[in-house]
């Protein structure tokens, strides 16, 4: 029987050279033109480079002079490092703060209704808004900041009168994190069957936002928390994280995989490293990072 499973994700996001994360879907990723810099160069450079003429003549072309960046501080267009098609990059990134909800059926057995198909608890429909600007060498409640990237492009809208006004969309937004991390939260082993030929194998965790120490979150274009519920292991979960995507069990020396013969879902410690919390308006790819060692919480 097919697994019922439901991710409602609040992060969409591009696969990044940085921090060496696999994409396993079928989807084909829709490329940016790339002129002088991509946006990739950006985040892996290091270095501010001096602003040559396709540049500032993509700068002088961007219909605003300025914008609000995410968290509310006034971003003027000359700010950009560099630059793809009509696309503004800029060297710095942001992260979310979450709100401190985040339950599982490991801690609220009743969370979810396995007959009825919908979560039992009454919930806040709404996430987390507060935005962090990221640059590197920053430190964000311990996160050190290695490298980020936001990328810009400009969009008409209609008002309620017809007329026309001018807002800024997000195509990408990356923060790279230096350093080991560990964390705590609920590691999901893709099934190694039939209906997840591509994907078998793949290690997803949702970090557990709950904690003071925060982890911190991806840009989200929506407002909804993210959901998981999987009717073949009865293990639903709710709140304001997102998926991390650590590889497959077969890139790990350590067979990983014999932890899950019970269940595909387990509450584990883990510490990783080239930690990356991404957005891409294409949804191609995910945060990640790369799995070192982790440990059984019961």
């Amino acid at each position: 029987m097919k697994k019922i499973i439901l991710f409602i994700a609040i992060s969409l996001t591009v696969f990044i050279t940085a921090c060496d994360v696999k994409e396993s879907t079928n989807e084909t990723p829709r490329e940016i033109p790339s002129n002088e810099q991509s946006i990739e160069n950006i985040v892996n450079s290091g270095t501010e480079e001096p602003k040559d003429k396709a540049l500032l003549s993509a700068i002088s072309e961007f219909p605003l002079d300025s914008f609000t960046g995410l968290d509310g501080i006034t971003i003027s267009k000359t700010e950009a490092t560099g630059f793809a098609g009509n696309i503004l990059i800029f060297d710095f990134g942001y992260i979310r703060e979450p709100s401190l909800e985040y339950l599982t059926t490991f801690n609220t057995p009743d969370l979810f209704d396995f007959d009825r198909l919908e979560f039992n608890e009454d919930f806040d429909s709404n996430v987390s808004i507060n935005y962090i600007k990221a640059e590197k060498g920053d430190i964000i409640n311990g996160f050190q900041v290695e490298a980020a990237s936001f990328a810009v492009s400009v969009m008409n809208f209609e008002d309620e009168n017809g007329d026309i006004y001018q807002e800024i969309n997000v195509i990408e937004c990356t923060v790279v994190f230096s350093g080991t991390h560990t964390i705590t939260g609920v590691m999901y082993r893709v099934p190694t069957d039939p209906d997840y030929i591509d994907m078998g194998g793949d290690l997803l965790f949702y970090p557990d936002a709950s904690s003071e120490r925060f982890f911190p979150l991806p840009y989200s274009f929506t407002s909804f928390p993210t959901q998981v519920f999987d009717f073949d292991s009865r293990f639903a979960l709710r709140g304001d994280t997102t998926r991390l995507f650590l590889g497959n069990e077969k890139d790990y020396a350590n067979d990983i995989g014999e932890y899950f013969k019970e269940s595909d879902y387990i509450q584990f410690e883990i510490t990783v490293t080239d930690l990356a919390v991404m957005y891409h308006e294409t949804g191609s790819a995910r945060s990640g990072g790369k799995l070192s060692e982790y440990k059984i919480i019961n």
